[in-house]
């Protein structure tokens, strides 16, 4: 019995110390130097900015209220900024957020995510990657015109961290919206379901 205590104890612990994904109120990020990056633009988001700390191998911004909208040219030329990870919660991200910034790498969606307009990723030419957590919440993202999704210059997909190649897509999905996968060069098959009602426009698949 006492055994057992101390396994259920050590494992709270991990559970309560080793998030791997932000509260709904963070927004995690790194940068090509290791510094904060200049604080985002808080009229764009919907809460104040609390704090923005670099601590180890990730910076960290705060929020006093669940981030629902990153709005319009939040992080607009962010120049450091190498990676982002969205919380989940984030339902929207608007025109031009991340637009140029130039040496962005990866972007991590969260499934949340139902809507991300026109050039939300303008410019971001360092785009290697795009991380997703959820392949049918991907499917049913409205993204306004081909430059709302990050893969047209990522062209990478990675699913809990495994880039896709070739896959098929769960059954229980019934639409692939426009631009879905446009310009995703490393996918190289793709199942699609008898139960899909509507494929979108002739980019939605590579």
């Amino acid at each position: 019995m006492k055994k057992l205590f101390v396994l259920l104890t050590t494992a709270f612990v991990v559970m309560s110390c080793g998030s791997k994904t932000p509260q709904p109120n963070e927004i995690w990020y790194t940068t090509t130097n290791g510094f904060p990056i200049l604080s985002p633009d808080v009229r764009a988001l919907n809460a104040n900015l609390i704090s923005n700390e670099y601590k180890g191998d990730k910076g960290i911004l705060k929020f006093d209220a669940p981030i629902a909208i990153i709005g319009e040219k939040a992080f607009y030329k962010c120049h450091s900024l190498s990676s982002v990870t969205i919380p989940n919660g984030v339902v929207e991200i608007r025109e031009a957020a991340f637009a140029c910034c130039g040496c962005l790498r990866s972007v991590t969606i969260p499934q949340s995510v139902a809507s991300i307009k026109e050039d939300a990723f303008e410019g971001c030419s360092s785009l290697s990657k795009v991380e997703i957590e959820d392949l049918v919440a991907w499917c049913n993202i409205n993204f306004e015109t081909v430059t709302s999704n990050p893969l047209l210059y990522a062209q990478r997909l990675y699913l809990n961290g495994t880039e896709l190649t070739e896959f098929s897509l769960p059954p229980i999905i019934k639409t692939i919206k426009d631009y879905a996968f446009v310009n995703c060069t490393s996918l190289t098959r793709i199942v699609v379901p008898e139960g899909v009602e509507s494929i979108g426009d002739g980019e939605s698949i590579c």
